[in-house]
């Protein structure tokens, strides 16, 4: 989104994300209304906001942090994770592929193992 500072391009955003609450209208996402949402439930429907200064994990690839983003719809829960099951490592697998995906079709693959 573009505009001159003060249009509400992060108003809108914030909106949309669930850290603020709109006082009428609707975000309509795959179907269904994403107002009154807290922000993890919005994230976890697909739909996150980043900030314009973001330096996440300064010392991970791009891709690193890319599959960050993607955790937050995993199925697999914490204890999966922490035993490394078969489950655990077939969807991290899924995640790496979908990030790596994304990022080859930006062209930006072969930069973000850096």
């Amino acid at each position: 989104m573009i505009g001159p500072n003060g249009a509400g391009k992060t108003t809108l955003f914030n909106i949309i994300s669930g850290v603020y609450n709109a006082t009428q209208g609707r975000v309509i996402f795959k179907g269904e209304n994403l107002l009154g949402l807290k922000p993890h439930q919005v994230a976890a429907k697909g739909v996150a906001r980043i900030f314009q200064h973001v330096s996440l994990f300064r010392k991970e690839t791009v891709l690193d942090n890319l599959m960050l983003a993607f955790h937050l719809q995993r199925k697999s829960g914490l204890l999966d994770w922490f035993l490394n099951n078969h489950n655990a490592r077939e969807e991290e697998n899924e995640i790496a592929s979908r990030v790596e995906d994304v990022l080859n079709r930006m062209r930006l693959l072969e930069r973000s193992m850096n």
